[in-house]
């Protein structure tokens, strides 16, 4: 009992000045919205469950809490409910600290480790950028950090099936410093023996799922001199913004454009919500699997969103990620 009576005040002195944070593969996450955030719910989306299951957040008097298990640094995707879409890195063994003042979220901070350190300055960096012009800034950051998470983040983010010439040249460079980093592996995959998208190849007649959940060919009802394909997800900020502007996009040029949305939303009603004003203007498609649609798998798709201009023949034109170049390739190509 004696021995008891000091050891327990001595491993509450140790908690003290350890924090008794998370160990082994554990980490937690401490959420803190410092003005006009009560309550309400947020997401969380995991890059190692390919499923698409997204983990729910409850925000209790401006803060929350989340707990979990992983095996290496990851890039984490917190998702609000007007489709804006933050990154936080979880390591094991981590405690992290988020914060953000509800009024301007887009301004967040991120305390608790060097990954998240490194993303804050290039959020503050990047911030009055236009989309255009980031990938630069992040190129840069790529090759001044190539060890660490980050780049492997900014990598898969602005240059994976956009710029294949820089993502294969930016590649190498990562390669040796993550030798035995698995999502490399398949982008080097990718570009070499699944490039699908690159200009002037065939995108072939794959089955996409309808609403109904009948399923149809995507060139079944292919007539126009031009078609665009967009990938995108209701969880994604890019993919929402991207919508509006395509719808825009179609209307001013349904005589020669024919667009397909293909979503990899796996919960479907999510979804259908949100496109039931676009059935007489956009061919939507979702089979409620996303990554692990064999549609997908079958395309080596890689990114989201993302979009594709073919011609009448189904022979990529032009393609990208930011709604900014999209109107661009729709102005060159659609005269």
């Amino acid at each position: 009992m004696k021995l008891f009576r000091y050891t327990l005040p001595l491993l509450a002195a140790l908690c003290l000045l350890t924090g008794c944070g998370p160990s082994g593969n554990r980490f937690t996450i401490e959420g803190e919205f410092t003005a006009g955030m009560k309550g309400g719910e947020l997401y969380l989306l995991r890059p190692d469950q390919t499923d698409g299951h997204i983990d729910t957040l409850t925000i209790q008097n401006g803060k929350f809490h989340y707990e979990g298990e992983v095996e290496d640094t990851l890039p984490f995707t917190l998702l609000f409910h007007n489709a804006l879409e933050q990154v936080i890195f979880v390591s094991p063994a981590k405690s992290i600290k988020y914060v953000a003042a509800a009024n301007d979220l887009k301004n967040y901070q991120v305390l608790g480790s060097e990954e998240n350190e490194l993303m804050n300055q290039f959020r503050q960096e990047t911030s009055t950028l236009k989309d255009l012009q980031i990938p630069n800034i992040a190129k840069q950051y790529i090759q001044a950090h190539t060890a660490s998470p980050v780049a492997l983040y900014l990598y898969q983010r602005y240059f994976v099936q956009t710029n294949h010439k820089e993502a294969s040249a930016l590649l190498k460079l990562l390669q040796k410093h993550h030798p035995d980093n698995h999502q490399l592996f398949s982008t080097e995959a990718l570009l070499k023996h699944t490039d699908a998208f690159a200009k002037g190849k065939k995108i072939p007649d794959v089955t996409l799922t309808l609403k109904s959940r009948q399923k149809q060919h995507l060139w079944a009802n292919s007539t126009k001199d031009h078609t665009l394909i967009f990938f995108w997800a209701t969880y994604l900020q890019d993919g929402y913004n991207l919508l509006y502007a395509i719808r825009d996009i179609q209307e001013r040029n349904k005589e020669n454009l024919r667009t397909v949305g293909i979503s990899l939303d796996n919960e479907k009603y999510r979804w259908e919500d949100l496109i039931r004003r676009d059935s007489l203007l956009i061919d939507h498609f979702c089979d409620g699997l996303a990554w692990a649609s064999p549609t997908i798998q079958q395309l080596g798709l890689s990114t989201l969103p993302f979009y594709v201009i073919t011609d009448k023949s189904h022979k990529v034109i032009a393609t990208g990620t930011n709604i900014d170049q999209l109107k661009k390739d729709i102005n060159n190509i659609i005269k």
